[in-house]
C-alpha cells in the first residue's frame, strides 16, 4: 500500500509540474524542473521508483517576479505562513519562493549559484546545456546529468549528506549515464566545488559500490578535508540521529569543503544580505525595506543566543542544534 501510494502521489505531482510549467511557458517565463520526478527519470529510469514530496523548477531571474506572481494567482501561497503579502518580500530578497496550495509544494528558484553558496552550477552553464525529458508522455526541460550530478555533490554537502537517499543519487546518476567523471572533476574544479563532489563520489562508491576511477578515490582519500567529512557523514549515518530538518552547512560539512575564498564569500553573504526570513521577523513596509541590513545582524545575534540555551538545556551537548544554521 505505502509504495502504491508513493506511485499516485508522484503521478499526480508530475501533473502538476506539466501544468504549472504550461502556466509558466503561456505567460512567456521559460522553465528548468530539476530534483522530484526529472531525478527519478534520470537517476533511475522511473518516477515510481524514487518518491518524492515537492517539486522544484528554475527560472530566469528576470521572470522571478512575473513566475511568483503567477503562482499566487493559482492559489499558491508562501509555504507555512498564511501572509499573502510576503510575494512582495519574496521578490525583493529571495532568490527562492517556497510555495503551498494544499498538499502540493513548489520551490521556485531564479538562482541556484547564490552569492554566499557559490559552489552550485551557474544558471548560464545549467540553461545552455539543458536536456529536454519526457515524462509519462510530456516534455520538460532539465539540467544535464553532468550538471545534476554537480548539483546533488554540493546539495548533498550543503545540507550534510543526512540521508542514504542522497547519496543513492549520486550512485544511481553514475550507474545509468555515460558521465566523464573527470570532466566533471574539471568543472568542479572550475566552480570550487571539488572536495564536494570528490565526497559524493566516495560515499556513493563505499556505501553503495558506485564504479569511480581509482585516481580520483584515491585524490579524495589524500585530501585530509575530504576524508574527515567523510568519516563524519559515515559515523552519522548509521547512528540513530533525529533531524528535524536539513538546514543549511548542517554539521558544517559545505563549509569545511569550500576553498578560503568561497568560506570568506559565504560568512559575508550571510551575515550581511536581508532575506524574508528576516521580513517575516519584523515587518516594514516596502519604501523602508534598507533598514533589514540592520535588522539583519540583530536577528542574526539573537539566533545565535537562542541556539546556545537551546544547546546547554540539551543532554547530548555533541549533537548540533539544526536551526542554528538556519538562515
Amino acid at each position: 500500500m505505502a509504495a502504491q501510494a508513493i506511485v499516485f502521489r508522484n503521478r499526480h505531482l508530475v501533473s502538476e509540474l506539466m501544468r504549472v510549467t504550461a502556466l509558466f511557458e503561456a505567460n512567456g517565463v521559460a522553465t528548468l524542473a530539476f530534483k522530484g520526478p526529472t531525478l527519478g527519470a534520470i537517476a533511475y529510469g522511473d518516477i515510481a521508483l524514487r518518491a518524492f514530496t515537492d517539486l522544484d523548477i528554475l527560472v530566469h531571474r528576470k521572470d522571478f517576479e512575473r513566475a511568483a506572481d503567477l503562482l499566487i494567482a493559482d492559489r499558491y501561497g508562501p509555504a507555512g505562513s498564511s501572509d499573502r503579502r510576503v510575494g512582495s518580500a519574496i521578490s525583493t530578497f529571495g532568490s527562492a519562493f517556497e510555495a503551498q496550495r494544499g498538499q502540493d509544494f513548489i520551490d521556485l528558484h531564479s538562482q541556484i549559484r547564490r552569492r554566499r553558496f557559490h559552489c552550485f552550477p551557474d544558471e548560464e552553464s545549467l540553461w545552455d546545456r539543458s536536456i529536454v525529458l519526457e515524462l509519462e508522455g510530456r516534455r520538460v526541460r532539465t539540467f544535464a546529468p553532468a550538471d545534476l550530478l554537480l548539483y546533488l555533490c554540493a546539495h548533498g554537502a550543503k545540507h550534510g549528506w543526512t540521508s542514504l537517499k542522497m547519496i543513492a543519487d549520486v550512485a544511481r546518476i553514475i550507474e545509468r549515464c555515460e558521465i566523464d567523471l573527470d570532466e566533471v572533476m574539471r568543472d568542479a574544479e572550475r566552480i570550487g566545488s571539488d572536495r564536494m563532489v570528490l565526497l559524493g563520489l566516495m560515499l556513493a562508491n563505499e556505501l553503495l559500490g558506485a564504479s569511480v576511477a581509482p585516481a580520483i578515490l584515491e585524490r579524495g582519500l589524500a585530501d585530509v578535508a575530504v576524508k574527515g567529512a567523510k568519516m563524519t557523514v559515515v559515523d552519522a549515518m548509521f547512528r540513530e540521529e533525529q533531524i528535524e530538518a536539513e538546514a543549511e552547512n548542517y554539521r558544517g560539512i559545505a563549509v569545511r569543503l569550500m576553498n578560503p575564498a568561497d568560506r570568506a564569500r559565504y560568512w559575508w553573504w550571510r551575515a550581511v544580505t536581508p532575506t524574508a526570513g528576516d521580513w517575516e521577523f519584523i515587518w516594514l513596509p516596502r519604501r523602508a525595506y534598507p533598514a533589514y541590513f540592520l535588522v539583519r545582524p540583530v536577528r542574526l545575534a539573537l539566533q545565535f543566543v537562542r541556539s546556545r540555551v537551546r544547546r546547554k538545556a540539551r543532554p547530548d551537548l555533541s549533537r548540533p542544534v539544526a536551526d542554528e544554521l538556519e538562515i
